[in-house]
């Protein structure tokens, strides 16, 4: 397209200015002799071949290049017609997966709340069982201490019936038979806490 408008812009100034240059003097006018023709003739000349000029750009090149315009703006509509529908195509997916991302959370909150409530009845199951377990151990550990209390008590018992033994013994009987009827008397006590 710049050639075209360059091969204009060399055609539309004047003719009579190369003729001068040509020609040597000229005396003006529309009627003065350039090569023995008068100027009006070279003037006419000169808007033929501009309206030529026009004639064919207008008329044979400018439609192909309107087409070839057209064609292209035509391109760029169907090329934007398509990205905007993948656009909104694109822009549909989001919003699906928005949708669903809103019900995934709800799901994974609801997943949480369960496996909280999980959690604490396992907590709830294990502090039950460790507090039994304890009961059951502070129980055996009472009943060994009655035992052992009891062991203790009998033993005091038996050491008191002793000495008051002996002490009756020593008051009343001979040394011989302090001496028999204190070990029997040991003897069967023994058998009594033993057995």
């Amino acid at each position: 397209m710049k050639k075209y408008i360059l091969f204009i812009t060399l055609f539309s100034f004047p003719f009579s200015l190369f003729c001068e240059e040509e020609g040597g003097a000229h005396s003006g006018g529309w009627l003065t002799p350039i090569w023995g023709v008068p100027m009006i003739f070279w003037q006419a000349v000169n808007l033929i071949l501009v309206f030529v000029l026009f004639y064919f750009l207008l008329r044979v090149k400018l439609p192909a290049f309107l087409r070839a315009r057209k064609a292209e703006i035509e391109k760029a509509l169907n090329k934007a017609k398509d990205e905007r529908i993948a656009a909104e195509k694109k822009l549909q997916e989001l919003e699906d997966k928005l949708s669903r991302l809103d019900g995934e959370v709800l799901e994974i909150i609801k997943e949480a709340e369960r496996n909280a409530e999980r959690e604490k009845e396992i907590l709830r199951k294990s502090a039950e069982e460790s507090a039994q377990w304890l009961k059951k151990e502070a129980e055996e550990e009472f009943k060994r201490k009655q035992i052992e209390a009891e062991r203790r008590i009998r033993e005091f018992a038996v050491n008191e019936a002793v000495e008051i033994a002996k002490n009756l013994i020593a008051k009343h009987f001979e040394p011989q038979d302090r001496e028999r009827v204190f070990s029997e008397f040991l003897k069967e006590i023994k058998e009594r806490v033993n057995g």
